[in-house]
């Protein structure tokens, strides 16, 4: 199995996933995980930008929007549930 260092790209992640000693459903979690760690060290970046961006119109909707999806990847990655499926399927329709 390679190592963590090893991680590059998204090839190299995904032969990393690939090769872990776990079940799929594990795996997809794992995977899950890291997409939402990485998401959320970009949030702050995001969010700076949605607020310098604002044209004066007061509207931090798509920053919030971004939030939502954020933090529900974060619950459905611990939690997956019917109540949290539903959650992100309203928030990738949210505008």
């Amino acid at each position: 199995m390679a190592e963590i260092s090893e991680i590059t790209d998204r090839e190299s992640l995904e032969a990393w996933l690939k090769a872990l000693p776990f079940e799929e459903e594990e795996a997809r979690r794992i995977a899950v995980t890291i997409a939402h760690r990485a998401s959320m060290r970009v949030l702050p970046v995001y969010w700076h930008w949605a607020l310098e961006n604002r044209d004066g119109k007061g509207s931090l909707n798509p920053a919030l929007h971004v939030l939502r999806a954020c933090l529900i990847a974060g619950v459905g990655s611990a939690r997956p549930s019917p109540d949290v499926l539903t959650a992100a399927e309203h928030a990738s329709a949210a505008e």
